[in-house]
């Protein structure tokens, strides 16, 4: 499934397609900012998965600490490496514990975010992971959905308080979407109701009186590709050995 789209995937299962650009899309364009023909396939059905589902008591990352300890697996962590360096048919891995030589190394870290040395030959290999850039707008309105006119709706028609979008329209020639998902989360105090907002550009405070005409209170935004790429930098770097 990580080797093929989730549009590729479920059109090879018989999916229609009405049904991935509409419904799938929908789904892992909110959770995720990608669309049916880009992400792989494996998160495209994560992005389906249904509200409510078993997790297990105490948390779910149980699983991993689980995975780890039956393994028997030695784990260091906090522990930078600083370069990997093949000898033959084996790694030399340079770390804080000093070096040590393996048969198999797996990174599992945004490379190109980290700070290891790898020979040429080897990081050509390596394709870079690229951050999705999503721009998170919260913001407060006294109107208890989206203007209609926004959507070439008829004063007075009912908008739902939350719409999700598709690039099919686009895919035929048409216009992008200018949001990936509008959400109402609740009441902030009466009459005033707190609004997300997710798009892949950033949206004005013209754009905004235009879907919430004149009823627009605090706005805050936020742009999460930044924080992830500096974030990366400190990412704990995980090797596993083989």
């Amino acid at each position: 499934m990580v080797s093929s789209t989730t549009s590729e995937y479920l059109l090879s299962k018989g999916v229609s397609p009405n049904y991935i650009s509409e419904i799938v899309e929908a789904a892992t364009r909110v959770n995720y900012a990608q669309d049916a023909d880009t992400i792989h396939a494996l998160e495209g059905a994560c992005s389906m998965a249904a509200e409510n589902a078993a997790g297990v008591a105490g948390g779910n990352f149980q699983l991993f600490e689980q995975f780890l300890k039956r393994s028997k697996a030695e784990v260091f962590l906090n522990t930078p490496v600083t370069s990997i360096t093949p000898k033959g048919h084996q790694w030399i891995v340079k770390s804080a514990r000093g070096s040590h030589t393996y048969q198999a190394v797996v990174i599992a870290a945004p490379f190109h975010q980290t700070s290891i040395t790898v020979p040429q030959s080897v990081a050509d290999q390596i394709p870079p992971q690229p951050y999705v850039n999503l721009h998170v707008t919260l913001l407060s309105t006294n109107a208890s959905s989206p203007s209609p006119s926004y959507f070439g709706l008829p004063e007075g028609s009912k908008v739902p308080q939350m719409i999700l979008t598709s690039r099919a329209n686009a895919r035929n020639g048409g216009n992008e979407p200018e949001f990936n998902s509008l959400s109402y989360h609740g009441t902030t105090r009466p009459g005033e109701w707190a609004v997300k907002i997710f798009s892949k550009k950033p949206l004005s405070d013209e754009w905004l009186d235009g879907v919430f005409p004149g009823a627009v209170g605090w706005v805050h935004r936020k742009e999460r590709a930044d924080d992830l790429n500096a974030a990366a930098h400190d990412i704990i770097i995980i090797i596993i050995i083989i």
